[in-house]
């Protein structure tokens, strides 16, 4: 079952790739593979170091990846209501998920962590 999980969800990334490209999205979805095998590794070190905490480590990456994206922000264009959406998407959407992916992911296969967060 998980192994027609992942051919169906293969063939959903090619189909948004494909029509990407032909838009001339191609720096988009590029990121968007580096990020998804960089989600997959960190998947698999905390399978492999399940006895390790990796929540700090995950924390600290949410926190890296603002210093690094500051300079491509335009943190003064933002009105009130949009912070606020921002603030929510920070804490709940991206950091709660992340959160739960970290611990989750200790307890479940990383093929199956690695298609949760697909579902996502």
């Amino acid at each position: 079952m998980t192994l027609v999980a992942s051919v169906l969800a293969l063939v959903g990334v090619v189909v948004m790739f494909d029509a990407a490209v032909t838009v001339g999205y191609l720096a988009g979805n590029l990121l968007a593979l580096v990020m998804t095998v960089l989600i997959a590794t960190m998947i698999v070190i905390i399978r492999r170091h399940r006895a390790i905490s990796m929540l700090p480590a995950s924390c600290l990456s949410a926190f890296a990846w603002e210093v690094a994206v500051l300079p491509l922000a335009h943190p003064f264009g933002v009105t009130g209501p949009e912070l606020a959406m921002l603030a929510l998407f920070r804490t709940t959407q991206f950091g709660l998920g992340l959160m739960l992916m970290t611990l989750g992911s200790r307890l479940i296969s990383a093929t199956r962590a690695s298609l949760l967060g697909n579902l996502e």
